[in-house]
């Protein structure tokens, strides 16, 4: 069996509406994304009736609200199994981080960008009987 696999980094909520396009044109079995915000995962989940994992690395606060930002996998069949490794020197609690402190300036990275959780996502999947 082939499945039809798409990963994307999404920039948080930066390319929300191509994303939303890509994957109704694409139509795809599992979708892998990073830099999603856990809110967007969930109305992701919704708009593609998927199920989906979801798995965080740091806090974005803005304005005083925080929001996870994170990994997420989304499945068209059914999701049998979840299992989530962190992994790095910074297991533990999220770190906290304003948008600005993520963005690159001047074409150089952030200091602190190795701050945030690592994560690896993995899904178990029956695909047409089969486990995956």
């Amino acid at each position: 069996m082939n499945l039809n696999i798409l990963h994307l980094n999404i920039e948080r909520r930066a390319h929300l509406g191509q994303v939303r396009k890509l994957l109704n044109d694409k139509n795809p079995d599992v979708v892998c994304l990073i830099e999603v915000m856990e809110e967007e995962a969930k109305e992701l989940s919704s708009f593609l009736n998927y199920e989906y994992a979801f798995s965080p690395r740091l806090f974005l606060e803005e304005s005083g609200i925080k929001q996870k930002e994170g990994i997420a996998i989304f499945s068209k069949y059914k999701v049998l199994e979840i299992n989530r490794y962190n992994y790095g020197e910074n297991i533990g609690e999220l770190p906290v981080f304003s948008p600005d402190t993520v963005k690159e300036k001047d074409n150089k990275r952030p200091d602190k960008r190795f701050l945030e959780n690592r994560d690896l996502l993995n899904l178990l999947i029956e695909a047409n009987g089969k486990k995956i």
